[in-house]
């Protein structure tokens, strides 16, 4: 990979510099995700439990598939500073994601809920959207996510997901998903629920307030709204609200990262 015209500030961000749409160009920093060290572990036994055994992973290999993708970006001059955002793993179980989108998403909600309220049983997981709205719930082809959840059908799919793309309005996060290689896609809602049953604690943050997650992937160009998920004290949500191709310090996009190949 060879990507001249990339920047990442000291936490991995992508520096809008040049952008045509909105985006800070830099940062207070003011809303942060949990820093704590992801559990490899942990992660896989929450995604067997919460979206079944993922078929052909063993556990051994989902360790060696993350050591390898931090390795492939940590080799790339122009891309080695997007880790310093502090990746967070996941797993697309091979067959969780099928063409009734609409069916897979209430699964992955299930699982969310479960992995949410088992890691904190005093708190509480709500689903405040509405099936209007999963009607409309799609993927927009200029995300690249689609190749992710079609690979999801052949084999489980390991990536990390990284919240590189902080205080983006979402065109400025398709637009910078238009100058990243092919294996970065703007995170959806598959990727980022997963990281969230993989992870439960990682918008639960006692020190300061954490961002807002959207599902930018899953959002039509024609649509002002879509669907995103955030923290409320120490209850967790996922609800649908107006964007107006606005920016704002509390809305973060996210990048999904796998191993395309060579």
């Amino acid at each position: 990979m060879n990507n001249p015209g990339l920047e990442f500030d000291s936490f991995g961000r992508l520096i809008p510099s040049g952008f045509t749409h909105k985006a800070n160009i830099s940062s207070r920093r003011y809303f942060k995700v949990n820093g704590a060290k992801p559990n490899s572990s942990a992660i896989y036994q929450k995604t067997a439990e919460c979206l079944g055994q993922p078929e052909g992973l063993s556990l051994s290999q989902f360790q060696a598939k993350v050591e390898s993708l931090h390795a492939l970006l940590a080799q790339d001059e122009t891309l080695k500073d997007i880790g310093r955002c502090d990746p967070v793993p996941f797993i697309l179980p091979k067959g969780s994601v099928t063409a009734d989108l609409k069916t897979s998403m209430s699964a992955y909600v299930a699982g969310l809920s479960a992995s949410f309220t088992k890691e904190f049983p005093k708190n509480r997981f709500t689903d405040h959207s509405i099936a209007e709205w999963k009607g409309q719930f799609g993927v927009n082809p200029k995300s690249r996510e689609g190749t992710v959840l079609e690979r999801s059908k052949s084999e489980s799919v390991v990536g990390l997901f990284l919240p590189s793309l902080s205080e983006y309005s979402l065109p400025a996060a398709y637009e910078a998903i238009s100058k990243l290689p092919h294996s970065f896609a703007l995170s959806g809602f598959f990727e980022i629920a997963s990281v969230l049953i993989g992870t439960p604690g990682y918008l639960i943050n006692s020190e300061a307030y954490s961002p807002l997650l959207w599902a930018t992937a899953n959002i039509a160009d024609h649509q002002a709204g879509g669907f995103h998920f955030a923290a409320y004290g120490n209850d967790m949500t996922l609800n649908y609200r107006a964007h107006l191709n606005e920016v704002s310090e509390y809305w973060w996009s996210g990048l999904s990262f796998i191993d395309v190949g060579s």
